[in-house]
């Protein structure tokens, strides 16, 4: 019996099952979220795009906000791969956090989801909301423990975003045709600067203004 809402195949061969089905609907979702954006990927193009029912989208997904959230959780790996980076020499660290967030935009498939994130969450206030609270509750944990080792964290991010959107997506040149390897050594010293730099906690900060 075929799934509910799949589309009957044409030719020969089984039909994926649940799992193979809702991974195939997922991936399509982040190529067009890549692709067009959050505003212009529905629900019926993810559908048209995987080959099936929009009502199995809307089963295995809800709406397009849980979609798309859905997609930002493809990101897990990489988080993962953060996450190791808190094992090693602390020293070692700045020059290992540029290599592995950059190196994630070297990877096709990574990329993919990088791209998605970028495009959506500067053209939809929905979609930047999914997306900071993603990047708040994982992201950022995966580096630090506490608020300040999270703003120096944040910085050191940024500074690493700014360099990936301007060699992968605009194709700045010649920061687009650089070397991977020269690449790290241009972003090293930012980060090893953010996350070395002094922050006052809230708490020492409110008591410094206080007469």
């Amino acid at each position: 019996m075929d799934e509910p809402g799949t589309r009957k195949a044409s030719g020969r061969g089984r039909r994926p099952g649940v799992p193979a089905t809702r991974d195939r609907i997922l991936r399509e979702a982040l190529g067009l979220f890549a692709a067009k954006g959050y505003a212009a990927t529905s629900l019926r193009a993810v559908a048209r795009a995987a080959e099936v029912d929009p009502s199995l989208v809307v089963h295995f997904f809800g709406g397009k906000d849980s979609l798309f959230a859905a997609a930002l959780g493809l990101l897990e790996p990489f988080q993962s791969r953060l996450a190791a980076l808190r094992e090693g020499n602390p020293a070692d660290l700045p020059r290992l956090l540029a290599e592995t967030y950059l190196g994630a935009w070297e990877d096709p498939d990574v990329s993919t989801s990088l791209s998605m994130i970028v495009r959506a969450s500067t053209e939809s206030p929905a979609a930047a909301e999914l997306v900071r609270r993603s990047l708040e509750s994982r992201a950022l944990q995966t580096l630090v423990d506490d608020r300040t080792a999270a703003i120096r964290a944040q910085a050191a991010l940024g500074q690493l975003f700014g360099l990936a959107v301007s060699r992968y997506l605009i194709g700045v040149q010649p920061l687009a045709s650089l070397p991977f390897a020269e690449l790290v050594d241009l972003a090293e010293p930012g980060v090893r600067a953010c996350l070395e730099a002094p922050v006052d906690s809230p708490s020492s900060a409110g008591a410094q203004a206080e007469p």
